[in-house]
């Protein structure tokens, strides 16, 4: 029981860690910065260095509040950007059917907008997928030529080659079919490994 609980928490404290790194490391600069300041051990003992404590807690609470009112306002920006979605088709591991930069509405819809753009690419034809997809974390690309885009990408498991890539890949065995959405009209093309 002492384990579980020692590995769970662990598993919190990387987490914490991993998102909120800059909070962590913000609070505790502000802590120290605010600690050699006010220098409490210099002090005359008992109320001194409480006070010197007090202020101490103070800064180090009005840094994180900062911290965490630029956090959400980051976020804030990332969700209103520009969202565009790459959706990658695997059968047996490789990829077979690519498409890339599609206009995404919400975060909401990227299983149901991947299957869609499966059955356009697929000339029309559902595909049969596998019940798993591997959505990646979203990024935000600042050198897109537009200005900054939040980027999405789900990767889809294929039971069995669509039709139309049966031909072509009896020709080409690692080639795919790969669409680049400019401008909301797809742009089809052969790519290969």
């Amino acid at each position: 029981m002492h384990e579980e609980t020692s590995a769970m928490r662990a598993s919190i404290w990387s987490f914490a860690w991993h998102r909120q790194r800059s909070v962590i490391l913000c609070a505790v600069t502000a802590v120290v910065i605010t600690t050699l300041w006010v220098r409490p051990w210099h002090q005359q003992p008992a109320i001194g260095w409480w006070q010197c404590m007090d202020a101490i807690c103070g800064v180090a609470t009005l840094a994180v509040a900062l911290i965490v009112w630029w956090g959400e306002l980051t976020e804030n920006w990332e969700h209103q950007l520009p969202k565009l979605l790459r959706v990658e088709f695997r059968f047996e591991g490789h990829p077979v059917m690519v498409c890339e930069d599609a206009p995404l509405i919400t975060e909401n819809d990227i299983r149901a907008m991947a299957q869609q753009i499966g059955k356009q690419m697929n000339d029309g034809n559902e595909l049969k997928l596998r019940p798993t997809f591997v959505p990646r974390p979203p990024f935000v690309d600042r050198r897109a030529s537009g200005g900054p885009i939040r980027r999405y990408e789900i990767h889809m498991c294929l039971k069995e080659l669509p039709e139309s890539l049966i031909a072509i890949r009896e020709s080409q065995p690692h080639a795919f079919i790969e669409w680049r959405v400019v401008d909301g009209i797809e742009q089809p093309s052969i790519g290969g490994i």
